[in-house]
């Protein structure tokens, strides 16, 4: 719109310099068709002197000129063979005539220089006997380029206006629809991509939004192909855990309980045949022991069997006090709100896990005083008609994430987004320097169930 109005004022510039051109060119085609018919005027007076036609030989006969020759703004001037002046006549500019804007006179005056005088020469029998010049004085040029100036500017003003006003419907009209297509491309972005953007009138927008379509489409497959791979290799590691954990428990914690038996026979038999073999039996026992509760450490990461024996909430409850008597300077809570009882077994895995590793950033890496660990049910999400979901939030006091990590970095935040996206959850983290963090995490209870069954 700007710039049609830019242009528009452009041409109605370049119409007043060359209106203002053209009127000076007739000012000065005038001006020498009247110097023109004054000559043939005087140069007719000699000759009705000599043929007697004429008894007042007066030269030049000044009063049919100035009465019949002379205009507004017009000055004769006459001048005898000796150059000197004989008469001079000027006819003033009206006051209302005269009236231009201070500012187009200087501007007129800096762009235009005045329009020259006109000589002629008065000849008879090829002897010069006179010579009459007409000027104009430099006002009656600038009113008079005003005057046009004036009426083509109020013409363009209006035409303007008028050409405005239509262009603003008429590009309203047609970009209207790009209304739609914005509102629908911020959705896809908001990670709707089950949205199609509708079809608008304009073949050019249509095929901008075919384009968009047909890219969300394929956006859309390729994030469910990739929610489904990610779900089957969840879903595998689980099981591949839960193998391994099994092994590991039935084959090395049956020997490493194996070995402290026989550490313990052995210290028995050496405190009476031989007491040198004390130190060494006592230190195999020791050493049984250790392993022991490395593999019971190793076993609760691979496979949370506490989840499977006493429940996702009990589960949350021992690791908030195993924390506790690991580091004394935090004070690490737990608090649950709603129904979380019969939660499917793939929903209390993943919240115990993505506890376990916020716990774990909280305790390692925020130097936080308090940690806030929440269990919540909730009902109608993510709307009033869905069964529901649990909510996981983990708040500290600790001195919060900088700009980068709090944009996502880690592999601790990506593997908790990454549980998250498998069964189309929502993470929101909040934190500020010095100012602690908020993790919060929600889990669809019906789609997690429909996901792995």
């Amino acid at each position: 719109m700007i710039r049609v109005a830019l242009g528009a004022l452009a041409c109605a510039f370049a119409a007043a310099a060359f209106v203002i051109t053209e009127t000076r060119m007739d000012m000065n085609h005038g001006l020498k068709a009247k110097v023109e018919l004054m000559a043939g005027k005087l140069s007719l007076q000699p000759v009705r002197f000599q043929t007697g036609f004429d008894h007042d030989e007066r030269l030049p006969d000044w009063g049919f000129l100035a009465d019949k020759l002379l205009d507004e703004g017009a000055c004769i001037r006459f001048e005898n063979a000796d150059r000197q002046q004989v008469y001079a006549s000027c006819l003033g500019v009206a006051a209302s005539s005269a009236a231009t804007p201070q500012w187009f006179s200087a501007l007129y005056r800096t762009v235009f220089s005045p329009v020259r005088p006109v000589r002629r020469t008065i000849e008879t029998h090829g002897e010069a006997i006179a010579t009459i010049e007409v000027s104009l004085d430099p006002t009656l040029g600038e009113a008079r380029a005003w005057t046009e100036t004036r009426r083509i500017m109020s013409v363009t003003a209006s035409a303007i206006a008028l050409l405005s006003v239509i262009v603003y419907f008429a590009i309203d009209r047609a970009l209207r629809p790009t209304l739609a297509i914005q509102a629908g491309i911020d959705r896809l972005a908001g990670g709707d991509l089950s949205y199609r953007l509708p079809q608008v009138p304009l073949i050019e927008l249509q095929r901008i939004g075919e384009v968009i379509n047909r890219m969300a489409a394929r956006l859309e497959t390729a994030m469910a192909e990739r929610a489904e791979l990610a779900r089957r290799l969840a879903i595998a590691q689980e099981e591949e855990r839960r193998h391994l954990a099994r092994e590991l428990h039935d084959e090395f914690g049956q020997n490493l309980a194996a070995i402290n038996a026989i550490a313990a026979s052995v210290g028995a038999t050496a405190k009476i045949a031989c007491p040198e073999l004390m130190p060494e039996a006592v230190s195999l026992s020791q050493i049984a022991m250790n392993m022991m509760n490395e593999l019971r450490n190793t076993l609760a990461r691979l496979r949370p069997a506490v989840v499977d024996e006493i429940g996702l909430v009990e589960s949350l409850k021992d690791l908030v006090v195993g924390w506790n008597g690991r580091l004394g300077a935090t004070r690490f809570t737990f608090s649950e709100k709603g129904d979380l009882h019969e939660l499917p077994d793939a929903v209390a895995v993943t919240i115990f896990r993505i506890a376990q590793e916020g716990v774990t950033n909280a305790a390692r890496h925020a130097g936080a005083r308090n940690v806030n660990v929440t269990l919540e049910r909730l009902n109608g999400y993510p709307a009033p008609s869905a069964e529901s979901a649990v909510q996981l939030t983990i708040e500290d006091d600790g001195k919060g994430l900088g700009p980068h990590e709090n944009a996502g970095a880690g592999a601790g935040l990506a593997g908790i987004r990454e549980r998250v996206a498998i069964f189309k959850g929502r993470m929101d983290l909040r934190s500020e320097a010095s100012a602690g963090a908020k993790l919060s995490v929600i889990i669809p209870i019906a789609l997690t169930a429909q996901e792995v069954a």
